[in-house]
């Protein structure tokens, strides 16, 4: 049997607009990280702990809040974003189970879910 010549497989054309979509992801990052650590710096002023588990919950917001600071300055937007959302979480949580005394706001954002 012959041996057949290797051939290489094409390589995918990417677009400007999809390598555009690549250099805005650090600014839309920055952007979404700002906006939730305002809000998130917004409604811990206003929450406050009902029991035991909500002082956890709020440490671990707090927490969350400081990694977030943490892994901007370290230019780790990713992981900078995963913490914003996770403390945003936690204290959305700790409010739906009466761990925590917070009201969502009524902003436009997405609305609460009513138990």
């Amino acid at each position: 049997m012959p041996h057949k010549p290797y051939v290489r497989p094409p390589v995918p054309f990417i677009s400007c607009q999809e390598v555009g979509a690549f250099v805005d992801t650090d600014a839309r990052l920055r952007r979404e990280i700002d906006t939730w650590r305002g809000r998130l710096d917004a409604a811990l002023e206003e929450a406050k702990p009902l029991t035991e588990d909500g002082d956890d919950f709020l440490e671990n917001v707090q927490a969350y809040r400081a990694d977030t600071d943490h892994f901007e300055k370290e230019e780790d937007l990713v992981r900078a974003f995963e913490a914003i959302v996770w403390a945003w979480s936690w204290l959305e949580i700790g409010a739906r189970i009466d761990a925590i005394d917070w009201e969502y706001p009524d902003d436009g954002f997405p609305p609460t879910h009513d138990a």
